[in-house]
């Protein structure tokens, strides 16, 4: 298993969504481990790319009081 990868949300979702077919079509511990890892990692794409837009907003928002 490999998790330091350059990876996009969409495809981390299906990679998420694999891992769990995979553990629930054969019970295997280390793809609900695989499973758990990578929608933790999702989870936290999911709060960061919150965190930018609503900096984002602040940061825009800000820029026009200074016009």
């Amino acid at each position: 298993m490999i998790y330091d990868e350059d990876i996009d949300i969409e495809s981390l979702e299906e990679l998420t969504l694999q891992a769990s077919m995979k553990f629930i079509s054969n019970e295997d511990p280390d793809w609900l481990l695989e499973a758990v890892i990578r929608t933790q990692q999702l989870d936290f794409l999911y709060e960061l790319r919150r965190t930018i837009y609503d900096l984002n907003i602040v940061f825009s928002e800000k820029d026009r009081e200074d016009d």
